[in-house]
């Protein structure tokens, strides 16, 4: 069979979440799948999840992460992949059943770099039911940008806005050619940003379609999104892409600007969510040193321009 799309699913512990989650994946309407589950040593009995799923239907492989890291465990899926197109699909949410076919269509029409669409936040409501809110790309003004080929390293915007990689799907050829992976450090908070930074910088075409097919679960408590060593994250990813990528030197102009305004917005976002958390305590060890980080970086960008 001609695989035309990877699923990559890293796990961890969540269990009370991966069935429907596989669930989604194999009832697909696109059949030509392989679903790559790359587990980091979970012990609450996803992994035999996984197995179990794996003996019932041959387009699923279990592969083991010996780092908990879930740029790791998508790096190890995207090595093991044979599709035209490579997605990940987070563990504890869920995605419609067109969503792969819809997106593979209009990428492969025109060989496009990656195809990707809204999505939907999901909430839980008192009495079990799921609330969704719909994350829209595009305003107002930029509704005509929808369902129309772009070229991403012509439309700087895309850096600060469009901040996910679960929501597309990235050409294998393009992500190799341009030697595109994600930061492989511990945990698995914000590991995507470095990942798209490279996206937009080299992409010459690509979609946005006007349609959600991703369910993004906002009540797990322990998602990493909500940890308060978020910033310190941040600064890791940014770090990464600025001295080992050495991405930031090498973009010019008005690239250049809205690297460092992703940065910016990405720093002060996070910044406020954990200082609220922490009731104010802006002294707290987990700020102090990154803030001075981010400050530094940030003060530099103001005073060259």
């Amino acid at each position: 069979m001609n695989i035309k799309v990877s699923i990559i699913l890293p796990s961890l512990n969540v269990v009370d979440y991966i069935e429907r989650c596989l669930n989604s994946a194999i009832h697909q309407s696109l059949r030509e799948l392989e679903i790559i589950c790359v587990d980091a040593g979970s012990t609450d009995g996803t992994k035999e999840i996984l197995d179990k799923y794996a003996e019932k239907d041959s387009r699923i492989v279990v592969l083991h992460s010996g780092k908990k890291s879930y740029g790791a465990q998508v790096n190890m899926g995207l090595e093991y992949a044979s599709g035209e197109y490579a997605a990940v699909l987070e563990t504890d949410d869920w995605v419609s059943p067109e969503m792969y076919r819809c997106l593979y269509e209009n990428a492969a029409v025109d060989g496009l770099d990656y195809a990707a669409a809204d999505f939907d936040l999901v909430y839980r409501l008192q009495n079990g039911a799921d609330y969704f809110v719909r994350q829209c790309l595009f305003h107002e003004d930029k509704q005509d940008w929808y369902d129309r080929i772009l070229e991403p390293c012509q439309i700087v915007t895309l850096r600060s806005s469009d901040y996910v990689l679960w929501k597309g799907i990235y050409n294998r050829e393009f992500l190799n050619a341009n030697h595109i992976r994600l930061h492989e450090s511990p945990g698995a908070a914000f590991q995507d940003m470095g990942f798209l930074q490279q996206v937009k910088t080299h992409a010459k075409k690509a979609i946005y379609l006007n349609r959600s097919f991703y369910r993004y679960r906002q009540d797990r408590e322990n998602a990493s999104s909500r940890e308060l060593d978020g910033l310190h994250y941040y600064e890791k990813e940014f770090r990464w892409m600025n001295e080992d990528l050495k991405l930031c030197g090498s973009l010019k102009g008005i690239d250049r600007k809205y690297y460092y305004f992703t940065m910016s917005i990405s720093f002060l976002t996070k910044y406020d969510q954990i200082i609220v958390a922490l009731n104010g305590n802006w002294q707290d060890q987990r700020l102090i040193g990154t803030y001075a980080w981010f400050r530094n970086q940030i003060s530099e960008a103001v005073n060259g321009g």
